[in-house]
């Protein structure tokens, strides 16, 4: 039976709501998925950008279902090898894993398998630079319900500087102790409650202490002398709260009883962020040197009176005195000079001798070639002509005799004038029958003065010569008792210390310091440190970070460093710079060098073999390396070297 009509309209009109309904929902249901599909995105964008910033690697492994494993983007870099280029990315990992390492890599697995987490080290080989690598890794098994299996979580951290560094300060230390256990001195070491953390093995035996014992520093008290206590104490006390450098002398009782005098020196041990966590310092046994004290102060005595005796000896002469520096320009004229010149003391001194005092070319000739006489450290006697302030003209015979300094080099020269104008005059006038008469006379007479300033000048060197040597030695040892001036005793001991430099530049270029265990840049930098002593030239040093040392092998860091010893060697012996400064830095492929000085430059065709610049080009050449050298005569010269690192 058919159905009414209005019926059917009425259920054609429910299906179109029903399918516009349905549509509205399938739009919907789009716009909330394309939604969640950009919140999706976002999510793992932010996540993966975190990862990148932190330098741990991230993963998670599902060992039934691996389209679902992920990787934090730092894998590939650190481990060497893309996780999603292999189907087992743990098992490639298991392979960079170094032979000692593997066994406890491997136990540790077993152990994850029941306790479900676990944290181990190891290192690694990265496949692509060959380097080795320690690492911390973290992992955790959890269920995923989801996907109804065990899921591997885990980190991995990079920790081959931390371990770089922990080795390096342990070495340190040990080094440290080995040196200052072997030193003649006391080294100690104290937290900030003057507690004494370390003592040295001099400091054991000189107190006669057991180690292990702890100590402070007040119980050092009892054998400080009364009468120095509280003035060290109290100095400490107060330089502490101000975290200040220490430096005192005391008189103390040794274990047999003796007087000891002892010169403490202290430096505040202050960490980066600014914490003061005590001090390091030593003690100096002066003892002997302090005996010596009164020696000194009675030499320097004696030289005071030695000098005023030859001064008042020079003032007293009948004939003039003059010395000079080494410039020739006047530092001293006696009265008698003064007499036969017609200046005045304060005329003469700065002036140059020759320019003022020569009457003619010929005298100035006679006065540079006597000059050079005295260089070579000869006494001598010549005649000039003399002039005189009025412009008058005098005959003059001059002794000459060179003046030395603490080293030996002549400083200048004292010159004994005789005016001997009226003797020639007389010589002229006499008749032939007496000019050999006079003669005799004024040779006899010349030859007296001749011994009395010869006489002079061997008084000079073997009294007062012999005494400021004998100074020289030994101002240096009471240097700390600050008896003298300052400067004066820096000067003496500068020229010690600069020939005590030379023989421990000589020992270096002979026998290097040991690479194997400074390494080259610890190497280098007491290479450049041992010319600090010199004024110039001035060395710059920009060297690449410790723990990129292991990056060059042994045998090419003995080349290097015999290399820049050469290129130094050269500098100091032939450039005469002003400026060295060397540049010492890995890339990506080889280790480079780069020397440069601002000296007197040179044409590399034209230099000879013995320079060493062949002995360095062979070298190099060996190592399959090369070598440019950029040298233009007075502008200075720059070598380039660079060494492959495979």
């Amino acid at each position: 039976m058919p159905r009414p009509k209005s019926s059917s309209l009425k259920s054609r009109s429910l299906q179109e709501t029903t399918l516009s309904e349905l549509k509205d929902t399938s739009r919907s249901l789009a716009l909330q998925k394309k939604r969640l599909e950009q919140e999706l995105y976002e999510a793992r964008f932010h996540l993966n950008t975190l990862l990148e910033i932190n330098d741990t690697i991230h993963y998670i492994i599902y060992p039934q279902r691996p389209e679902k494993n992920f990787f934090s983007p730092r894998w590939d870099k650190a481990l060497g090898f893309s996780p999603h280029q292999t189907k087992y990315p743990l098992v490639e990992k298991k392979n960079g894993i170094v032979v000692d390492s593997l066994s406890h890599y491997e136990e540790c697995i077993e152990q994850l398998q029941k306790n479900k987490k676990i944290q181990f080290r190891y290192q690694y080989q990265h496949p692509r630079s060959g380097k080795i690598l320690s690492f911390q890794e973290e992992i955790i098994i959890k269920y995923d319900v989801l996907s109804d299996q065990e899921v591997w979580s885990g980190t991995i951290t990079d920790i081959s500087e931390t371990e770089f560094f922990k080795e390096y300060i342990a070495e340190s230390e040990k080094r440290f102790k080995s040196i200052t256990d072997r030193l003649p001195i006391m080294i100690w070491i104290t937290d900030e409650e003057d507690n004494i953390t370390y003592f040295n093995e001099k400091s054991y035996s000189f107190f006669d202490l057991k180690k292990g014992q702890p100590l402070q520093l007040g119980d050092f008290g009892p054998i400080v002398n009364p009468a120095d206590k509280e003035r060290v104490f109290t100095e400490w006390d107060r330089q502490k709260e101000n975290q200040r450098p220490l430096q005192f002398e005391v008189l103390i009782t040794d274990r047999h009883e003796q007087k000891r005098y002892l010169a403490v020196e202290a430096i505040p041990r202050i960490l980066p962020g600014g914490q003061f966590v005590g001090y390091i310092g030593a003690a100096f046994d002066l003892s002997k040197e302090y005996q010596y004290k009164q020696g000194m102060e009675s030499a320097f005595s004696l030289l005071k009176d030695s000098e005023e005796k030859y001064r008042k000896l020079f003032e007293n002469m009948q004939l003039g005195v003059l010395e000079v520096d080494d410039m020739e320009k006047i530092r001293y004229a006696n009265e008698a000079f003064l007499t036969m010149s017609g200046y005045s003391l304060k005329e003469l001194l700065g002036k140059k001798a020759g320019r003022l005092l020569c009457g003619n070319k010929e005298s100035e000739e006679i006065l540079r070639k006597q000059k050079q006489v005295r260089q070579q450290g000869i006494e001598s006697g010549y005649e000039i002509l003399f002039k005189r302030k009025n412009g008058t003209l005098a005959t003059v015979i001059i002794s000459g005799t060179p003046l030395f300094d603490n080293k030996g080099k002549v400083k200048g020269s004292v010159g004994i004038h005789w005016d001997v104008t009226s003797i020639r005059a007389m010589e002229r006038a006499l008749v032939e029958n007496k000019i050999n008469t006079e003669k005799e006379l004024i040779e006899a007479k010349l030859q007296a003065e001749e011994e009395q300033r010869v006489q002079i000048g061997r008084d000079l060197h073997d009294g007062v010569g012999q005494l400021l040597a004998y100074l020289s030695m030994q101002l240096g040892v009471v240097k700390i008792k600050k008896a003298f001036n300052e400067s004066e005793l820096e000067q003496l001991e500068k020229s010690a210390r600069s020939a005590l430099e030379q023989v421990r530049s000589l020992s270096r270029i002979l026998a290097p310091p040991a690479l194997r265990d400074l390494g080259l840049r610890d190497a280098v930098r007491e290479l450049v440190d041992s010319y600090a002593i010199l004024e110039k030239p001035i060395v710059e040093l920009d060297i690449y970070r410790q723990s990129e040392d292991y990056n060059l092998a042994m045998d090419k860091k003995i080349v290097t460093y015999r290399i820049l010893q050469e290129l130094l060697s050269n500098t100091f012996k032939h450039a005469h710079a002003e400026k060295i400064q060397i540049r010492l830095y890995f890339d990506q492929k080889q280790f480079n060098l780069e020397y440069c000085d601002d000296g007197i430059g040179f044409d590399p065709a034209g230099i000879k073999k013995g320079v060493g610049l062949e002995s360095i080009k062979s070298r190099v050449a060996f190592y399959k390396g090369s070598v440019r050298i950029d040298a233009i005569p007075g502008c200075g010269s720059k070598t380039f070297i660079q060494l492959p690192l495979s």
